[in-house]
């Protein structure tokens, strides 16, 4: 980034990390979202 965006934007003191461990293969994981309906989900105006 340049210095001048680098001045207005906030320095961050810390990081935040987060994992979910999903049981299962990839195919079973895609499988899965594919077959999610979000369509009533609060959620879902983000996607």
């Amino acid at each position: 980034m340049s210095d001048a965006l680098n001045s207005l934007l906030p320095e961050y003191q810390f990081t935040e990390h987060h994992a979910t461990v999903v049981l299962g293969t990839p195919e079973q994981v895609f499988a899965s979202v594919e077959d999610m309906d979000l369509s009533d989900s609060r959620a879902s105006p983000a996607f």
